[in-house]
């Protein structure tokens, strides 16, 4: 979840209005709008708890399917239309392992089946923490856009801003998604950074 996503507090109620408006959107055959997933990055009121503990994957994991189902529970419908876009994003998904991210999308594509002709599964990763491994099992599961987040090349900017990444960490992410069959790649730089001309 982005800064700006809603505190979890608030959560409930924004389930419970997406729900009444999905419901009428799926009754007049409408387009059911993004559902709200938090990202692996987990709020605490209005303070994201950043973690390096991977201990925590398995209660996360099962926590977003409980979600997962929450919704599907409110908007059985759901189960019975074609997904046109899967979206992980947050560069968070790949602080998963890859059993942990086997899980999770497996989860998901059991309780959401259909595919959408010209489906896409798209995914942020951060290069730091996304191996060959994490891309292949993405991939494998049906992802085929890849977002990475670079922010700048610049040793200097990225010592700013502390995020240090070399040039051949994000050149083995591409390399990786390219055999895992991702037909669309990017890298996203951030313009405005310090010491950035």
């Amino acid at each position: 979840a982005s800064p700006s996503s809603p505190p979890a507090p608030s959560m409930g109620s924004m389930v419970a209005k997406i729900t009444r408006s999905s419901m009428l959107r799926l009754n007049e055959g409408e387009p059911v709008p993004q559902l709200p997933v938090p990202s692996a990055y987990a709020r605490s009121g209005t303070s994201p708890v950043i973690t390096r503990d991977h201990s925590r994957e398995g209660p996360y994991v099962d926590l977003l399917l409980a979600e997962l189902d929450i919704y599907l529970g409110r908007l059985p419908q759901l189960a019975n239309t074609a997904v046109r876009q899967l979206h992980l994003g947050g560069g968070t998904p790949t602080f998963l392992s890859p059993a942990s991210l086997d899980r999770l999308l497996a989860g998901v594509m059991a309780r959401l089946p259909n595919r959408a002709a010209g489906f896409e599964g798209s995914v942020e990763v951060d290069p730091r923490s996304a191996d060959p491994e994490k891309i292949a099992t993405l991939g494998r599961l049906g992802f085929n856009r890849i977002s990475l987040g670079v922010q700048d090349f610049d040793r200097a900017v990225q010592q700013a801003v502390n995020r240090r990444q070399s040039y051949a960490t994000t050149r083995q992410t591409i390399e990786a998604a390219l055999e895992a069959g991702f037909s669309s790649i990017n890298i996203d730089l951030i313009y405005g950074l310090p010491l950035q001309t």
